[in-house]
């Protein structure tokens, strides 16, 4: 079996730095596993590693030719796994654990070292084989279904699970984004599992915490304004010129979020930086919730 390095993390913690170190030590090429950077024209304000770099297509995936492989180079090191798809485009764990796969058996120096990085650790999860699939998540039942109101949701529901249903609080009852998910859980049950073994090992698995939650915020916060000094907020325009909208999968995400509202005229720019400061640091708490009781990460705080 291929040998892996994984890197994961919070937010802001300096991943793709340690990526990049140990790619220049161990002949390495990076594979990113970040729910955002896999969008075209998200730069910016996902934080994409590649300065001036152009972007070199080799091929497209076999399975799905909209799904686009290629990479940059930054710091001379291959950064793959960004620019994959178009902002409107629905993207799952189930796509990434086929994109990366491909990635590394197909496309990167065999000679070279995979250094599988990012934050989104479903991701990670799932590349590993740590995660029992049914079949690829099926976006048109997602779009039939919220074309639906709450009380023919419920019903639909009903006749699939009724015990599920049963089992909603009267709140998520009258929610329909839960009632949705409640069905694709109905649906995913009455399937038959599937087990999805790795087709790597584990050379290591390091993950980067802050020490503390002060740290946290203080480098979340500096990092917003460095992005928007960058020009974070030109970039959402670029994006709304280009057709996009909030509904879009790519737009519908951290600090995108936040810079619509405030070009919207929801918020004032103060209160969208200070939201986008918020919900960066409740996101990073919530991605070591997740990796915390892996016990194959060996945890390093900076």
């Amino acid at each position: 079996m291929k040998k892996v390095i994984i890197i994961t993390g919070q937010t802001a913690t300096g991943k793709t730095s340690l990526a990049l170190s140990l790619a220049h030590k161990k002949s390495g090429e990076i594979v990113s596993a970040d729910s955002r950077q896999l969008y075209t024209y998200l730069d910016i304000i996902t934080g994409k590693d590649k300065e001036d770099s152009r972007f070199v297509r080799v091929t497209t995936l076999p399975s799905h030719k909209n799904f686009v492989i290629g990479y940059y180079v930054f710091d001379s090191i291959r950064i793959w796994g960004y620019d994959i798809v178009s902002p409107a485009v629905q993207f799952s764990s189930y796509n990434y654990k086929h994109v990366a796969e491909y990635i590394i058996n197909n496309t990167i120096d065999k000679k070279s070292i995979p250094i599988v990085v990012g934050g989104t650790f479903f991701y990670i999860k799932h590349f590993l084989g740590d995660i029992e699939i049914q079949n690829e998540p099926d976006w048109n039942l997602r779009l039939d279904l919220e074309k639906k109101n709450v009380d023919e949701l419920q019903h639909e529901l009903r006749d699939i699970d009724p015990n599920l249903l049963e089992s909603m609080n009267n709140s998520d009852r009258k929610n329909p984004r839960r009632i949705i998910r409640k069905i694709e859980i109905a649906l995913s049950n009455s399937q038959e599992k599937k087990s999805v073994k790795s087709l790597f090992e584990i050379d290591s698995f390091i993950g980067l915490k802050f020490a503390s939650n002060v740290h946290l915020r203080l480098t979340i916060a500096k990092r917003v304004e460095e992005r928007l000094n960058a020009g974070a907020i030109d970039e959402v325009k670029r994006l709304l010129r280009k057709g996009y909208t909030r509904s879009d999968p790519g737009l519908n995400t951290i600090g995108y979020t936040q810079v619509l509202d405030f070009l919207n005229g929801e918020l004032s720019y103060d209160e969208a930086v200070q939201k986008w400061i918020n919900a960066e640091v409740q996101y990073a708490k919530r991605q070591y919730t997740l990796m915390k009781n892996d016990p194959r990460i060996a945890w390093r705080e900076v």
